[in-house]
């Protein structure tokens, strides 16, 4: 019995260990997109002409694929935590 309780608290810590590397991983990604957006930002108050449309074009596709990344790591995140929590996993 002490055995099973041993492995499944490995393997709990092991999921909890995976969520909170995906939480990291998610702040890196929101690092990078904050990045870009200022970067775009500062492209438009430099350049204000027919080239600002294209930047702007490119910006709105960051935001895009950046909302699609925070909804990916979120529905990532609720099912390592639905198993974390899982009170039919539990000994």
């Amino acid at each position: 019995m002490e055995d099973k309780k041993d492995t499944v608290l490995e393997q709990w810590q092991t999921c909890v260990d995976m969520a909170n590397s995906v939480s990291q991983r998610r702040d890196t990604m929101n690092n990078l997109f904050v990045t870009l957006n200022i970067a775009m930002v500062a492209a438009l108050s430099i350049v204000w002409d027919v080239k600002s449309i294209l930047i702007s074009c490119a910006g709105i596709v960051i935001c895009i694929v950046w909302l699609i990344s925070i909804n990916n790591y979120r529905l990532l995140n609720k099912a390592k935590f639905d198993v974390i929590n899982d009170k039919d996993l539990r000994v």
